[in-house]
């Protein structure tokens, strides 16, 4: 990877906290704890999730992959610490409070990674040999755009289902004044 792709990808990490911000502006809080399908995250439990991802994935992996020759990366199982955590009861300002501080320390230790420091490699337990440049890019792309679109998409999902659910009270409404006669 070249540095110009570097700096693209270094851009959408210092650009998620803004996007998240706008993302999550003025939503109720039933939006907010609503799961769109069973086995799917809430927007609550995705930014729990991100904060710690920022924390336990990656901050940690690119400090170890840094400091250690070839460390082992451990997987993390996002299903296992929503429930052992307790996302859902988590208070989303605090979680996002504690997301902004790591992204910017995640940030800090990233722009000071110059030249052969971007070929250090980790082995992740399912992903293999991993260098700082490939996880800069799970980083951006299977963490940050992902977790953004899922946000995006939970809003699309509530809002098709707000309408279509307000369905049988608007046709009330529409018919009302009319007969029998003209509604059949």
């Amino acid at each position: 990877m070249d540095d110009h792709e570097r700096q693209r990808l270094l851009a959408v990490l210092a650009s998620t906290p803004a996007r998240l911000k706008q993302a999550l502006a003025g939503l109720p809080r039933a939006l907010v704890l609503w799961t769109p399908a069973p086995g799917k995250w809430s927007i609550q439990e995705i930014v729990s999730h991100l904060r710690d991802m920022e924390r336990e994935a990656y901050l940690a992996r690119y400090r170890r992959m840094l400091d250690e020759p070839e460390p082992v990366l451990a997987d993390v199982d996002g299903d296992r610490r929503a429930l052992e955590r307790g996302y859902r009861e988590e208070k989303l300002a605090l979680v996002l409070r504690d997301w902004n501080r790591l992204r910017r320390e995640c940030l800090r230790l990233l722009k000071k990674v110059r030249g052969a420091q971007w070929e250090r490699v980790g082995v992740h337990e399912t992903a293999g040999r991993l260098r700082m440049d490939d996880l800069l890019r799970r980083h951006a792309f299977g963490n940050d755009e992902a977790h953004l679109g899922q946000i995006e998409a939970i809003k699309t999902r509530f809002a098709i289902l707000e309408r279509l659910s307000r369905g049988p009270e608007d046709l009330r409404a529409l018919t009302r004044a009319l007969s029998d006669k003209a509604i059949r």
